[in-house]
């Protein structure tokens, strides 16, 4: 639910300035749509403390009953769910951040080429304007695969994590199982 508002909330801010006539390049069109934003992530980030506090106590509670493991095994689900959730919720929001900049930054070089076009009055440069609009547009390609290469590094550290988490989890259990031997 929260992710909805988060994207309505970002989206909404687009077509806004897009309506306004706004310049998403200009710094006021940065500033309007960054103290929004800005505070989504302010607001992710309390939540992961929040979540990160009550996993503590879910912890504390665990130790003091009968089922320890089981106990603590569901909290750590629940705390990697919750985690997992605020975490698609940021990394949405980071892209509709990079894809507005990306838009930005081809909207200043299309009116570049306009501009460059009214000056030349009548001189031939549609070579030129091909050639900045694939510069552009390989710009935001570029970004997009940077974005991409991002969020797929990012999984990777949380599916080792995982895993070096599993594998202690497991190494505690065999130690805990192992009776040492007791001398005759």
């Amino acid at each position: 639910m929260r992710l909805l508002v988060a994207c309505s909330l970002v989206l909404l801010l687009v077509q806004a300035q897009a309506q306004t006539g706004t310049d998403s390049g200009s710094a006021g069109g940065q500033a309007a749509l960054a103290e929004p934003v800005g505070s989504e992530l302010q607001r992710i980030e309390r939540e992961r403390a929040r979540v990160h506090a009550v996993w503590l106590d879910e912890q504390k509670a665990c130790r003091q009953g009968f089922w320890v493991n089981d106990c603590l095994k569901e909290a750590q689900a629940r705390h990697r769910q919750s985690l997992a959730q605020l975490k698609r919720q940021q990394v949405q929001i980071e892209q509709a951040l990079s894809q507005q900049r990306s838009q930005a930054a081809l909207e200043r070089v299309q009116d570049k080429l306009r501009t460059q076009n009214q000056r030349s009055a009548g001189a031939s440069i549609e070579p030129a304007q091909s050639s900045v609009a694939e510069a552009a547009q390989r710009e935001v390609q570029a970004r997009e695969r940077i974005l991409r290469q991002q969020q797929r590094t990012e999984a990777a550290q949380l599916r080792q994590q995982q895993r070096e988490r599993q594998a202690a989890t497991r190494q505690r259990a065999d130690e805990a199982g192992a009776v040492p031997a007791v001398a005759p």
